[in-house]
């Protein structure tokens, strides 16, 4: 599994800053629901038309990029590819919040971002909902989005975040020539360094 552009949509809380994905001011204090600490690793499963992999995403150092302290996230899928280090910070004008925090059941916030020039528009909600992942049953908040637009193209969009594990689950539905798509990444390892 090439990891790229896509991956910034298909794991947009994998990979950059959780001040600019939150809108949290303080990140590493509003961080329950996505902890960042230096070793802390999540493990997903994905799939995807009957494709399976894996996706190791590491917390390797924090680093401000500007005045904003960002944690710098390694991505790599199962099978030996070099991990894909990005800033999403960097990228995206303005920032793109998927997840607002502290999170308050029926939330809503729109997006309209550019990630390295692509347009990225669509509303998220807050929920609630129970989730079981390979790793096991969670206690979840939800966000999502029912008219998210890549470069014009429709998608839907769930996450589920647990509280002191981060993102448990991510579901995204989209039509590829005309098919639904539905790419899934559920929780199997999670490893803190506490």
């Amino acid at each position: 599994m090439k990891l790229g552009l896509p991956c910034l949509l298909v794991m947009p809380v994998l990979l950059g800053s959780l001040a600019h994905l939150t809108g949290a001011e303080n990140p590493a204090k509003e961080a329950t629901y996505y902890p960042l600490t230096v070793g802390t690793k999540w493990v997903y499963k994905t799939s995807t038309a009957g494709n399976t992999n894996r996706v190791v995403i590491r917390v390797v150092k924090e680093e401000k990029v500007g005045d904003v302290l960002c944690f710098r996230l390694e991505a790599a899928s199962g099978d030996g590819e070099k991990p894909v280090t990005e800033h999403v910070a960097k990228r995206a004008d303005p920032p793109l919040r998927v997840l607002k925090l502290p999170p308050r059941v029926g939330d809503c916030w729109e997006i309209d971002s550019k990630i390295a020039g692509v347009q990225v528009k669509g509303t998220f909600t807050i929920g609630e909902a129970e989730v079981s992942v390979p790793r096991g049953k969670y206690k979840a908040i939800t966000a999502q989005t029912k008219d998210m637009t890549l470069a014009g193209e429709k998608m839907e969009q769930t996450l589920w975040f647990a509280r002191d594990v981060g993102m448990v689950k991510q579901v995204i539905k989209k039509v590829v020539k005309a098919e639904e798509q539905e790419t899934v990444l559920e929780l199997e390892e999670f490893e803190s360094p506490k």
